[in-house]
């Protein structure tokens, strides 16, 4: 899956669409998925996100 393996993705709809495509597509390998509603979390969700994926938790 053109080698990502950090995906943030914001809305319900879009959240469900991008994890159906991305689950469909996994082969081996590690794969880090955050999922946001619209309508839910801080204004820094996605540095957020992206920091824990890279400390690996």
């Amino acid at each position: 899956m053109f080698g990502y393996r950090r995906i943030v993705v914001a809305g319900g709809e879009t959240s469900g669409a991008v994890a159906q495509a991305v689950t469909d597509a996994l082969g081996p390998g590690d794969m880090r998925l955050a999922l946001k509603s619209g309508n839910f979390g801080a204004p820094d969700f996605f540095a957020k996100a992206l920091r824990v994926m890279e400390d690996g938790q």
